[in-house]
């Protein structure tokens, strides 16, 4: 499983869900995430699926994330 994957090495993992995702719905997304351990970090962004049409806030989340590194 997946979540067996992350929790048993030290990775940290960003998710970034559509608010208005309806392929996978946010609620399911932190049902996922919340079964995980280890670092997990969940990001929420206003669109649906289509999440790689918000690439000036998806850039922001990678910047932040290697710098704070």
């Amino acid at each position: 499983m997946v979540r067996h994957y992350f929790a048993s090495r030290p990775i940290r993992v960003e998710f970034i869900f559509g608010k208005y995702d309806t392929i996978i719905p946010l609620q399911s997304g932190i049902r996922f995430t919340k079964k995980m351990n280890g670092n997990i970090n969940i990001h929420i962004l206003e669109c649906g699926h289509d999440i790689l049409q918000q690439k000036k806030e998806i850039a922001e989340i990678i910047m932040k994330t290697v710098k704070s590194e």
